[in-house]
């Protein structure tokens, strides 16, 4: 093989100097390491080392996990995959099985995660790698940690670290014993997690890590404080705050703050608790640290009722409820995005899949059922956050609030539930009517005074938003052949619509009259109006275009696309005009006249 650049050294050196130097910037710099995996794995396909590519391709992925780009790394760690599995590389595969299960462990869908760990597990035992041995034990630890299962997350770790001591491997000793650690508090077994909490200061020590070090001081300091070894304790607060300081460690002087502050509140030391809460309140502050600053207003509250002064005590509940709110809201919101990331990992796959689908039905019910996670996912976070971040308040504060403060809070649960339940009405609703399993009884109804009481239902809708509602109907019946049911759907659909995007001080105007044989429903509004290309868009499921509601309002982005299957479904069609963008809109609805209009 000719290497096509410039260096001297053979093309497999080249490829692992480049392999080599992505990996030891990985943490520090994962967009250079990416650069350098990338360089490899172009290199390496191109001279046909299979191996090699494999590698590199690994190593990207783990410096696309680094920076947070969890589609693209997963997209190139099944590339790795599939290299290693054709070549029957079971240490790369166990490696990359590590990294994937990782990756989804981050984004908080645990399904396949513990299959994964158990895959590298079994093939790192299979080829004799101890140390990939070793971190898939220390993954499935942790991944129990999480779940809560203490007795296997201690089973693993132990496993892990007794691996790890074999392999001299101090960093990896370190951080399994700090994890240990924990895991034996949560069972309640003090002694033990104080001698690891003492072996893990030790070996950050050896190792020159003194942010290691002091989070190994705070966790020590905790613990012993649990012992009663106050003296100990205080003294590993001070030190680690000594630690992080001069580094400008600002998250880690905030948490451990917070902890030396609940220390002093346990002694009585209520001045010093209150100084020390005060630093991190400033700090946390600062640098935005919504959860911190929870704890800190949370243990501001518990001080001031423990001295009495009960106003205070309560400013800070009700700054506790504000941040419980932000931080369920983002907590929410990081949940949408690890869903939509994940999301978009499966639409990946499914692409390709689709492509290769000779059933074209087949293919159309993968699509729709994607766009149905899609919508329920988005249109129902919001509400779940405001019932799940009301909820949790009330469970913590119920003894301090009053009956009007309860019943407002609960009419909050109220709302959300209602939008909750709106959204999955109109899921059933268009897949009755397009599975055609929604019977719709046609029979003549009256149009006139379902349009007038839904004008008349809406008006103090439209008055809060300074929009006009102006109505223009015969003087005399508009039968024609409809489901009532569903009429009613239709033309409140279409009002509620008008008055969702409209601005202040517009006018909404709904006509009936008859168009030939046929009756005919407009609403007309002074709204954003749309494009050509967004008619195109109008009455599919799920569509949503560049306008928002004028004042915050939810919307599905399904209730045209109801209103055209149900008008369909009567035999009657659909339309809407606008001039253009900014010049409003009118929807129409035409129904089979059943009578004269006199």
């Amino acid at each position: 093989m000719t290497s096509h650049s410039n260096s001297p050294f053979p093309i497999p050196d080249q490829i692992d100097h480049l392999n080599a130097r992505a990996w030891d910037l990985r943490q520090s710099d994962p967009l250079k390491a990416l650069d350098y995996a990338r360089q490899a794995a172009a290199l390496a396909e191109s001279h046909g080392d299979s191996f090699r590519h494999a590698e590199s391709l690994h190593h990207a992925g783990v410096a696309l996990l680094q920076s947070g780009s969890y589609p693209e790394a997963l997209k190139t760690l099944e590339q790795a995959l599939d290299l290693a599995k054709q070549h029957d590389e079971t240490a790369q595969q166990a490696k990359i099985y590590n990294v994937i299960g990782v990756i989804y462990h981050h984004l908080g869908d645990y399904a396949p995660v513990f299959d994964l760990f158990q895959q590298a597990l079994a093939l790192s035992r299979q080829c004799g790698d101890e140390k990939g041995t070793a971190a898939a034990l220390n993954h499935l630890g942790i991944l129990h940690h999480d779940m809560m299962q203490y007795d296997r997350a201690v089973a693993y770790l132990e496993q892990s670290l007794a691996l790890f001591r074999q392999l001299d491997a101090p960093m990896e000793i370190a951080i399994t014993l700090s994890n240990l650690a924990n895991a034996y508090d949560e069972l309640g077994q003090p002694e033990t997690a104080l001698r690891y909490h003492h072996e893990s200061l030790e070996l950050h020590r050896q190792l020159g890590n003194p942010l290691g070090e002091a989070n190994s001081m705070t966790n020590l300091a905790i613990a012993l404080a649990v012992q009663g070894q106050s003296a100990q304790a205080l003294a590993y607060f001070q030190q680690s705050l000594a630690l992080r300081r001069p580094r400008h460690d600002r998250l880690g002087i905030t948490q451990t703050l917070i902890s030396l502050a609940d220390f002093y509140f346990e002694q009585g030391e209520m001045a010093s608790a209150m100084a020390s809460l005060q630093e991190a309140s400033d700090i946390a502050v600062e640098i935005g640290a919504k959860s911190q600053q929870h704890r800190i207003h949370h243990l501001f509250a518990q001080i001031y009722e423990a001295t009495g002064d009960y106003q205070n005590a309560l400013t800070h509940l009700k700054q506790c409820r504000h941040l419980e709110q932000l931080l369920h809201r983002e907590e929410t919101d990081n949940q949408l995005k690890n869903l939509q990331l994940l999301h978009q990992v499966e639409t990946a796959r499914k692409e390709a899949e689709i492509y290769r689908l000779k059933n074209i039905e087949l293919a159309a019910l993968l699509q729709e059922k994607d766009e149905f996670l899609g919508i329920a996912a988005h249109d129902l976070k919001n509400p779940l956050s405001s019932i799940s971040s009301t909820a949790h308040f009330i469970r913590l504060q119920y003894d301090r609030l009053s009956r009007e403060e309860l019943i407002e809070f609960m009419g909050y649960i109220e709302n959300g539930a209602a939008r909750m339940f709106t959204l999955i009405r109109n899921l059933l609703d268009l897949n009755a009517l397009e599975s055609g399993k929604l019977n719709l009884s046609l029979n003549l109804v009256d149009w006139l005074p379902v349009t007038v009481k839904h004008v008349e239902e809406y008006l103090p809708a439209a008055a809060a938003k300074q929009i006009a509602l102006e109505l223009d109907v015969p003087d005399t019946a508009c039968w024609v052949i409809a489901d009532e049911d569903a009429i009613v759907q239709v033309v409140d659909n279409l009002i509620s619509n008008a008055i969702k995007y409209s601005p202040p001080e517009t006018t909404v105007r709904v006509r009936l009259k008859r168009v030939n044989n046929r009756i005919r429903l407009e609403v007309q509004d002074e709204g954003p109006g749309f494009s050509p290309e967004d008619r195109n868009k109008l009455f599919k499921r799920f569509s949503r275009l560049k306008v928002m509601p004028t004042g915050g309002e939810h919307s599905t982005g399904l209730g045209l696309s109801i209103v055209k299957k149900l008008v369909e479904a009567m035999h009657g069609n659909v339309d809407a005009e606008s001039p253009g963008a900014g010049h409003g809109s009118i929807f129409s609805v035409e129904l089979p006249a059943g009578g004269d209009v006199k």
